[in-house]
Parts: structure tokens; sequence; C-alpha cells
């Protein structure tokens, strides 16, 4: 993250390595629910991948690869998103 320029950006950087799983293990998702105290919906959660998209009841952004299409939109979605559109697309409604 600091290499990258985004260090500031975060509030935490959560790694599948602590929960001793691989996505889309619940247990990696549930270290969000757990590091924040939140429940699932009210945490922002970015993806490029499709497969994981709809996680667990989280708020989704997606962040569409280059030529990638997402088949089925899952009402978790809160749409297609850029770095700019974020935090717009994943503040409460």
């Amino acid at each position: 993250m600091r290499s990258a320029g985004l260090d500031g950006w975060f509030e935490a950087l959560l790694s599948a390595d602590a929960a001793r799983a691989f996505k889309p293990h619940p247990a990696v998702y549930q270290l969000a629910v757990d590091r924040f105290g939140l429940a699932p919906d009210r945490i922002g959660f970015v993806t490029a991948n499709g497969w994981d998209a709809a996680a667990h009841g989280f708020a989704v952004a997606w962040l569409r690869p280059p030529g990638a299409v997402l088949l089925a939109v899952p009402a978790s979605i809160a749409g297609e998103a850029a770095w700019a559109t974020l935090p717009g697309q994943l503040a409460p409604g």
C-alpha cells in the first residue's frame, strides 16, 4: 500500500491469512465484520471479481476490469464503479 501511495486512504488492511482460509469462505469476510464491529451492509466492499461481488451482504462496488462482464448483477451491488466514484456509491443512503 505504501509503495503505491495508498497508505493514507484506508482505515485497515485485512488479509485472508488471518482467517486461515481463502475467499469465498465466510471466515474471510467475517474479518471485516469483527474488525469494524459493523453489520456487513454497513461495510463497503470493493471488488474486481464477479465471483465474490455479492459477498455476504456487504455494500458492494464492482471495479470492472477492462473487457470484463458481470453476467448476473446481484441486488447488493451498488453498481459499476471507478475509483473516483466510490465514496458516493458506498456512502450510507
